[in-house]
C-alpha cells in the first residue's frame, strides 16, 4: 500500500517520524510531507493517490485538509492515549489525524492504523495473542476503549500503564492489550490475552 504521512503545520517531528517508520516496517511504500497553511490547497493532488493518509501536527487545519478534499467521519475517538484523534476519507483512502503526541501514536497505530495497513497489504493474521495472569490489577474508564501496556514477568503480565502512557512506561513494555469501553478493567490473577509490541 501507498502511505502519506503528512505533517501539518510544522516541520517533521517525532510523531510524523514514528508514523513513516511503522508504515515502512509494514511493507509500505510511505512519502512524508510537510503541508503549510499556503500549500494545503495542493498538499493531496500529487500521484500516485494514496491508499492510506495519516496527518498530524496541527489537527484543526488537517481537519479542514481532510474535509475539504473528502469528509471527516469520525471527528472525535472514545480512545485513551489518543485524544484529539480522528478519522475520514479522501476519495477511497482512509485518513487518520493523529494527535502530535507519542501516546496517542503509539494507541493509533496499534489499534487503528497497523489493522488498516495488514488489511490494505492482505498480509498474514497477526501472531495469536499470549495468555497469561495480570501481576496487579488494570483500573479503566468506561466509555472509551484504553491502551494498557504489560510487561511479561515470572508472576504474569506487570501492567505499566493505561489510558495515560509515559515515555518510560512505553520504553519498558513488551506486550499491549484494550480494555474494551464496556469494562472497568480487570482484577489482578485474571487471566488476559496481551499482544506482543
Amino acid at each position: 500500500p501507498r502511505v502519506r504521512v503528512l505533517s501539518v503545520g510544522a516541520r517533521p517531528d517525532p510523531v510524523s517520524d514514528y508514523l513513516g517508520r511503522q508504515a515502512v516496517l509494514a511493507g509500505a511504500q510511505m512519502v512524508h510531507q510537510a503541508v503549510s497553511e499556503r500549500s494545503r490547497a495542493s498538499a493531496l493532488g500529487t500521484t500516485p493517490r494514496p491508499d492510506l493518509i495519516l496527518l498530524t501536527g496541527d489537527m484543526a487545519l488537517a481537519g479542514e485538509i481532510v474535509a475539504q478534499n473528502g469528509a471527516i467521519v469520525a471527528p472525535n475517538l472514545a480512545l485513551r492515549p489518543g485524544e484529539g484523534a480522528a478519522c475520514g476519507r479522501i476519495g477511497d483512502a482512509p485518513a487518520v489525524l493523529v494527535p502530535r503526541r507519542l501516546d496517542a501514536a503509539l494507541a493509533l497505530e496499534l489499534l487503528l492504523i497497523r489493522p488498516l495497513l495488514d488489511r490494505l497489504s492482505g498480509a498474514a493474521p497477526p501472531p495469536p495473542p499470549l495468555e497469561g495472569e495480570l501481576a496487579r490489577k488494570i483500573s479503566s474508564a468506561l466509555g472509551l476503549t484504553e491502551l494498557a501496556l504489560l510487561r511479561e514477568t515470572i508472576d504474569g503480565f506487570e501492567p505499566l500503564g493505561v489510558g495515560e502512557l509515559s515515555l518510560a512506561a512505553i520504553g519498558r513494555a513488551d506486550h499491549w492489550l484494550a480494555v474494551p469501553p464496556d469494562s472497568e478493567g480487570h482484577a489482578a490473577g485474571e487471566l488476559v490475552e496481551a499482544q506482543p509490541l
